[in-house]
């Protein structure tokens, strides 16, 4: 379901999507406009956000709102509404799509056109009885979308709470031994001793699977390994095998591999998106049935590593998560963040906000 609006003195229109058929027929427009957006990422593309409304898209409402020019688009707002609960209370709460596996967010727009945010911003208010809370997921900071939602929301006096957080990343520049000897030494002496631990357990080798090279039975390997790893959720997960099994039906051509084998037997995976020359890592684990002390996952990171130098790629996107591990190689960092606008006409958004703001901080004092 679709439905139009035209704009006052203007070739634009409006389109609000809320059936997922709708939704299906925008694949290659969608894909045409994240080319002409500044910041790209798999997660954002239709592939991505597509597959994971059909899996994870039950008890919740599409919401994506679209300008167009004619008949192409200009303008994205992938969102959604769902219903959450707040210091006990239901509220509907309109967020970023793929809310909370979607690593990046963000409105993809035409030639970075301002006006073309604040159609799409304009139109949310205007639907506002519809929600209680506005939240947008994982957007750079340095967006165009930032300041103009931030302006436009705060005119209306509308709540707002805003919290940063940071995403490392490896720009690959200059060659790998170069890349190396800038990491710390304690650093390296530990990766060496990964590596000759790992190597003392037999024939060690990592293999890289993407393309018309991957297939389903390389990921069976790969959950195999999750089974036996400290966050197990994909072996237990059939709706996360889904969402993956529509990743690898939808996008081959980026949906990449990697599987660390000691012995021919698969020990430790990264997999994630290998995407305008960049690779997303987004998920990694290993056998903790191995010794702690090889440290598999530190020696499979630094394979990946190491085969992204010579693959020429651009950079390493560790995704979101700011953890110490990361850290260690000396990553360069992108600031996101989460915007949250709260309804003052709504007397439960005001009191989630209260709660959120002003007693939330209180009891983590104690």
């Amino acid at each position: 379901m679709q439905n139009k609006e035209t704009l006052k003195n203007s070739p634009r229109t409006i389109r609000h999507i809320t059936s997922i058929a709708a939704f299906e027929d925008l694949r290659y427009s969608w894909n045409a406009l994240l080319e002409k957006k500044h910041i790209r990422s798999a997660v954002l593309t239709w592939e991505w956000l597509f597959s994971w409304w059909k899996v994870f898209g039950d008890e919740k409402k599409l919401w994506l709102v679209t300008v167009w020019e004619d008949d192409r688009l200009i303008g994205v707002a992938p969102l959604m509404l769902e219903k959450r609960r707040k210091i006990g209370m239901p509220l509907q709460v309109l967020c970023t799509l793929g809310t909370p596996m979607n690593d990046i967010g963000g409105f993809i727009v035409q030639d970075q056109d301002l006006q073309i945010v604040k159609i799409l911003s304009d139109f949310i208010l205007e639907q506002k009885r519809e929600w209680d809370i506005f939240e947008l997921n994982e957007f750079p900071v340095e967006g165009l979308e930032i300041s103009v939602l931030k302006d436009i929301f705060s005119q209306r006096n509308f709540r707002l709470i805003e919290e940063n957080n940071e995403h490392y990343y490896i720009p690959v520049e200059g060659s790998w031994d170069d890349y190396y000897s800038s990491l710390s030494k304690k650093f390296r002496k530990n990766l060496r001793r990964a590596e000759r631990n790992s190597a003392g357990l037999g024939n060690v080798f990592l293999k890289q699977y993407s393309g018309n090279g991957l297939t389903w039975g390389n990921f069976d390997e790969a959950i195999a390994v999750n089974c036996h790893a400290n966050y197990p959720r994909i072996c237990h997960s059939k709706k996360e095998q889904a969402f993956l099994k529509e990743l690898f039906e939808l996008a081959p051509q980026w949906l990449t591999l990697y599987l660390l084998f000691i012995n021919d037997e698969a020990v430790a995976y990264e997999y994630g998106f290998l995407y305008q020359n960049r690779f997303e890592d987004w998920r990694a684990g290993f056998d903790t049935r191995i010794d702690p002390a090889i440290s598999i996952g530190k020696f499979i990171a630094l394979k990946v590593l190491e085969k992204s130098f010579e693959d020429g790629l651009k950079e390493v996107d560790f995704m979101r998560g700011a953890h110490a591990y990361k850290q260690e190689w000396r990553p360069e960092t992108r600031i996101y963040t989460q915007l949250r606008f709260f309804k003052r006409q709504s007397p439960k958004a005001m009191i989630a906000y209260l709660g959120l703001e002003k007693i939330k901080p209180l009891l983590r004092r104690f």
